[in-house]
């Protein structure tokens, strides 16, 4: 497991592989909201999924949790 700054390090220098499959589960909607440390930015949420496409495998997966989405199978 690595942690965000090894993980920026690792992308910078363009050393960080690609993932088969990026999950995110209740944290995508507090981007840009200012409340953990980062900038307030109403595209906040978009900027930081746009990261996760980055870092994703041509036919990977993104699997995205946002609250309210409760689905009985």
């Amino acid at each position: 497991m690595i942690g965000p700054e090894e993980f920026r390090g690792l992308y910078l220098r363009g050393e960080l592989p690609e993932f088969d499959f990026v999950i995110s589960d209740s944290s995508i909607e507090h981007s840009g909201m200012g409340r953990y440390g980062d900038a307030i930015n109403p595209w906040g949420d978009l900027i930081t999924m746009a990261k996760a496409w980055c870092v994703t495998k041509e036919n990977g997966f993104f699997l995205l949790g946002v609250p309210g989405m409760n689905f009985q199978i």
